[in-house]
């Protein structure tokens, strides 16, 4: 249910006719290699995936001030996706999901890795294709992580 309470002031601010460098500026880059994912910006961090080298995965999560290194880990993660959708690249696809704790990221091989979002400790892993006996996904893992309480879902195929 929805409620509106009179008597509270109201700050709308002004919005400018147009962004430009009096209105933005950069306080920090980062470099970073091939991917789909968006970052996670949550409290002081930033958290960013990537594909590295054709053969590796890569999270980080650099401090939202300074854009400094906090930490960094990369896995063996790397797939060929068809030669119609090479054009697309062969990068990481999915966003991550965080849940405050952790950081949950879908790797291109359908492995799905818990890290400790403080540290970048590997958690847990759970990797669909031996674990539950699935195809290798053509496409890699596309489906973003949904961190929901205790539970993270996941879109994955499973074979019959």
């Amino acid at each position: 249910m929805a409620r509106a309470y009179s008597g509270w002031p109201i700050h709308r601010p002004t919005w400018p006719e147009k962004l430009d460098t009096n209105h933005l500026r950069q306080i920090w880059r980062v470099e970073l290699g091939p991917s789909y994912s968006g970052p996670i910006v949550a409290g002081n961090r930033v958290f960013t995936t990537e594909s590295k080298d054709k053969k590796f995965e890569v999270a980080t999560a650099f401090d939202r001030e300074t854009g400094k290194e906090i930490w960094r880990v990369q896995w063996e993660g790397a797939l060929s996706v068809p030669f119609f959708a090479k054009s697309n690249g062969d990068w990481i696809r999915a966003t991550p999901a965080y849940d405050g704790e952790s950081l949950y990221v879908a790797g291109m091989r359908d492995v799905l890795v818990c890290l400790d979002a403080q540290t970048g400790r590997n958690r847990w892993r759970f990797d669909f294709v031996k674990k539950l006996e699935a195809p290798l996904p053509d496409f890699g893992f596309v489906c973003s992580p949904l961190a929901d309480g205790e539970f993270v879902y996941v879109q994955a195929e499973r074979a019959l």
